[in-house]
């Protein structure tokens, strides 16, 4: 059997430290105050890299480099969110603020291969809200992280080839959902 090298995101913090930033909902302060990503810039042994509280940023469609200067349509000129991580082939991982496919604090991420559309609603841009090259990744953060740790790091969702090495009945679970 395989030895699995990939280590989790992020840091446990020895001591629990104090954040005041109103701007971040209260889901992600509760993991920042406990935890710290391991950063954008991290190695490879972290499939998934969890910004760490300095990288958190808001970020609207035009902020992620897929579509940086792409005509929007559906809502998504309206999307807003916070880039909290980066995959393994430089998807941007978003928590989401506000979006046309998916309730606020979704987790979604973005890239050229990623195989979307992700979320719910109608055809792809410019005549409904879906859009190609983007997967909601869960519903919240700590189902998000939770799913993580289980799948030993692999974010299934954009390394969809890593559900191979999972047994039958994680593998079963994912295909269904």
């Amino acid at each position: 059997m395989p030895v699995n090298l990939k280590t989790p995101p992020y840091k446990d913090l020895s001591t629990r430290r104090t954040l005041v930033s109103e701007w971040l909902p209260a889901d992600l302060r509760e993991f920042y105050m406990d935890h710290e990503g391991v950063g954008r810039e991290a190695s490879a042994n972290h499939p998934v890299r969890i910004c760490t509280l300095a990288e958190v940023v808001p970020v609207v469609m035009h902020d992620l480099h897929l579509f940086a200067k792409c005509p929007l349509y559906g809502g998504w000129d309206r999307f807003t969110g916070l880039r909290i991580g980066i995959g393994c082939f430089f998807d941007e991982i978003v928590y989401v603020t506000s979006a046309p496919v998916c309730v606020a604090g979704s987790i979604m991420a973005f890239g050229v291969d990623v195989a979307g559309p992700g979320g719910v609603g109608t055809g792809d841009n410019p005549d409904g809200s879906l859009l190609e090259g983007s997967v909601v990744l869960a519903s919240c953060f700590r189902e998000w992280v939770d799913r993580l740790r289980i799948d030993e790091w692999d974010e299934i969702g954009l390394v969809p080839g890593e559900i191979e090495r999972l047994s039958a009945s994680r593998t079963a679970a994912l295909r269904q959902r």
